[in-house]
């Protein structure tokens, strides 16, 4: 069975990125705003980590599948994986959630 590695990165202002392991290089991977932060990088097989869950400074969470981002190149500015508010706070956290069929 054919294993493809990946990387997610979730920043503090909610923006993310998917990025192929041989895309991996020493060119930084996602363009960031004045004030933002990579907060999660996620390394997973994509055989089973099919979900991300977000969660926020003030307690909101967002659960999402991982095929919803594309695939993008190193260097983007990425896309948006969480709508952030005054009431949402920024991302603190993000971690890869196992597919149902392999959690014990």
């Amino acid at each position: 069975m054919n294993k493809t590695n990946m990387l997610f990165i979730v920043t503090k202002s909610g923006q993310s990125i998917k990025l192929q392991e041989n895309q991996i290089t020493e060119t930084p991977y996602i363009r960031l705003t004045k004030g933002d932060r990579i907060v999660s990088e996620i390394r997973y097989n994509d055989k089973e980590i099919k979900e991300v869950l977000c969660i926020t400074s003030k307690g909101w969470g967002l659960r999402f599948l991982l095929s919803d981002i594309r695939i993008m190149g190193v260097g983007g500015s990425g896309v948006s994986c969480m709508k952030l508010t005054s009431k949402s706070g920024y991302i603190i956290g993000a971690e890869g959630l196992l597919s149902p069929n392999l959690a014990t």
